[in-house]
């Protein structure tokens, strides 16, 4: 099949695991098969989420149907489109170093002057959007204006030293935060404020200025927290308040331990790993005996705690992508038995746990890039069959799609003895069933059943079971996943 068609499998799940979850599961194949189309740089424009594609270009989703914006490579982009920031109504995307605008509708247009760096992340004021690279004449942090559509530099990188860069840029308090890596001045942080035109290096409460910040993130207090290494406690976590310097919140590395902090040029503003939640700041933290795990900042005691040993010992699970949504915490973590793999915590250890095994056993999901739209939670990730493709959760219907199959219902749940699965295939399939208990051993697989286009029925005994909550998985012969929930056996 082409791979600029859209072969997605889409679900209508209403059901959860075990935990009362809603199981996550593949609703765009954009590139079908075990390829991966790597779906990146979701960003939600116009009421539809846009996101670039492995060489497959730019792509946009509405909630129902995911659609081509261009034609693969037809930017030249080469690997992929993958830095976007909106202003003014208009959707600005970073094409292999070259900028291009668009309104929502026709074709991209190119931006003249203005080329960014590969690691990028635009952020906006305004009717302005911030980059790193070049207005056509000096490189260092510029600015298109949406209005006019020039593009004008604000900070000569070689201010910094020769050879100097600039990334992982955030907005906050009306200004401009990023990281400048050049001269003595490695890696610090500094603060372009646009009613000014100043750009300042700054530093922390004690007056050092720190080094290699990351995971910038904006909390509903209207602060800025990060990570940070200072000079006594290597990687910490720090706040800004205001116009405040920053303030160390947390002294983890006197006991051999710290904020875990990803060795990388940062680029990747979806790459997050700390988040408020409640009235505490969630982090991946290492207490000196339990590995880089879940932790927690409580914001009123000034306490720091773990929240739960994933994975077990002094292995660390290492929490990235800290997401809220629905009222609880969704991040990527790892262990030993599943790999990594979508967990969920409402901020207790009792309440911390795997969504869904995407792919089974010590297989890698590695969901990312966690995006809300539409009061849903999309993000990238890998089943068994399908590569690194887009997938969505919903907090109370499920997981939704359209392209393979939808309208799925599972009745009666509880059951006491068969249960009947109803859904609606787009194309006849051969399907089959697989029921499996909370170890994980496999209790009744179906005979493999044709299908039709249209409405089906899959019969699935369970007088046999004891009562419990069992996991259903329909898969078609290619071992495609269709479907995933829960079965109750009152």
């Amino acid at each position: 099949m082409n791979k600029k068609l859209l072969a997605a499998a889409l679900l209508l799940l209403p059901f959860s695991n075990a935990t009362g979850q809603s199981v996550p599961t593949i609703m765009a194949d954009v590139s079908p098969g075990s390829s991966s189309s790597r779906p990146t740089g979701l960003t939600v424009f116009n009421n539809a989420l846009y996101f670039s594609t492995n060489a497959l270009g730019l792509w946009t989703f509405d909630g129902t149907n995911a659609a081509a914006v261009t034609a693969a490579n037809a930017l030249n982009c080469g690997y992929q489109m993958y830095r976007y920031a909106a202003a003014n109504g208009k959707l600005y995307c970073n094409c292999n170093g070259q900028y291009y605008s668009y309104t929502g509708s026709g074709t991209p247009t190119i931006v003249t002057d203005a080329t960014g760096n590969a690691n990028s992340n635009d952020v906006s004021i305004g009717n302005k959007v911030y980059y790193w690279g070049s207005d056509g004449t000096t490189n260092g942090l510029c600015y298109m204006d949406a209005t006019t559509g020039a593009a004008t530099n604000v900070f000569d990188r070689l201010t910094l030293g020769i050879g100097s860069l600039l990334w992982d840029m955030v907005v906050y308090n009306n200004k401009v935060y990023f990281v400048g890596d050049g001269g003595s001045e490695s890696y610090m942080l500094y603060c372009y404020d646009p009613a000014s035109g100043n750009t300042d290096l700054v530093t922390t409460n004690a007056g050092f200025k720190g080094s290699n910040p990351q995971s910038f993130h904006v909390g509903d207090d209207n602060k800025l927290y990060f990570s940070l290494v200072d000079s006594v406690d290597n990687r910490e976590l720090f706040v800004i308040d205001g116009n405040n310097p920053p303030l160390k919140l947390t002294s983890l590395y006197s006991t051999n331990a710290g904020v875990y902090g990803r060795n990388q040029l940062a680029g990747n503003n979806n790459y997050r790993n700390i988040v408020k939640f409640g009235n505490a700041i969630y982090f991946p933290g290492n207490n000196g005996t339990a590995g880089y795990e879940l932790m927690k900042y409580d914001l009123t005691s000034h306490a720091t705690s773990l929240i739960k040993d994933i994975n077990t010992g002094t292995n660390s699970s290492y929490p990235e992508y800290l997401t809220v949504y629905n009222n609880k915490l969704y991040f990527n973590a790892t262990t030993a038995a599943e790999g990594q793999e979508l967990w969920v915590s409402d901020g207790t250890a009792a309440g911390t746990s795997l969504v869904y095994d995407l792919n089974p056993a010590a297989g890698n999901g590695n969901p990312s890039l966690f995006t809300q739209y539409g009061g849903k939670l999309y993000f990238q990730a890998q089943d068994a069959s399908s590569g690194y493709e887009l997938f969505r959760l919903s907090a109370t219907a499920g997981i939704e799609s359209v392209a393979r199959a939808k309208d799925i219902a599972v009745y009666p749940n509880p059951a006491s003895a068969n249960v009947t699965i109803s859904l609606s295939l787009v194309n006849a399939e051969n399907l089959t069933v697989t029921l499996t208990d909370a170890t994980g051993k496999t209790v009744y697989t179906s005979p493999l059943q044709q299908c039709v286009a249209g409405a089906n029925i899959l019969n699935v005994p369970t007088q046999h079971l004891s009562t419990a909550v069992y996991q259903y998985r329909i898969a078609n012969d290619k071992n495609e996943l269709i479907g995933a929930g829960s079965i109750t056996r009152r």
